[in-house]
């Protein structure tokens, strides 16, 4: 599954979660979505499906850094560990001795624009990032949530009474 469906789902799945009747595009008009189509024709097949609203998600960047995290020694002073040399060295050396290490980190940077499909106007736009999510689910909550919570902020997601 692509990060461009993983975040729809979740997207869908969390504002279904909060009252509303969604669908996205993958699973409405499929991977090539609505390609080719002109922003009259987009616009008005939206109005015939009833929908009121567009919600749209771009990926604008991937940061990736690398960064060298410095190694240290500390002294410990030690005991009977002094005796032989395999103690001290087994006992102390990962003990006082750390060596420096690469980490790799990376940022995605993620823009959501709310669209009103009656006035075909955008009403509500936000960037949101998320550093290291680990998985492409984990990246498609975390991003989805933030904008979400956003939009609430903002006053555009009205809680739904049933």
């Amino acid at each position: 599954m692509e990060l461009r469906e993983r975040m729809e789902n979740h997207l869908a799945d969390d504002l279904k979660n909060r009252g509303y009747e969604v669908n996205t595009s993958f699973r409405e008009y499929g991977p090539s979505g609505l390609k080719g189509k002109t922003e009259n024709e987009i616009i008005d097949l939206m109005r015939k499906e009833g929908y009121d609203a567009i919600l749209t998600v771009a990926l604008l960047d991937i940061e990736k850094e690398r960064n060298y995290v410095q190694g240290y020694v500390e002294y410990w002073p030690g005991g009977i560990y002094y005796s032989r040399f395999g103690r001290y060295y087994y006992y102390w050396y990962d003990r006082i001795y750390q060596p420096g290490y690469y980490v790799s980190n990376t940022t995605y940077l993620i823009e959501g624009n709310l669209f009103d499909t009656k006035l075909d106007k955008l009403v509500f736009s936000a960037q949101t990032e998320s550093f290291n999510p680990g998985t492409a689910d984990k990246l498609g909550h975390q991003l989805s949530q933030s904008l979400l919570d956003e939009m609430s902020r903002k006053g555009m997601l009205q809680p739904i009474i049933k």
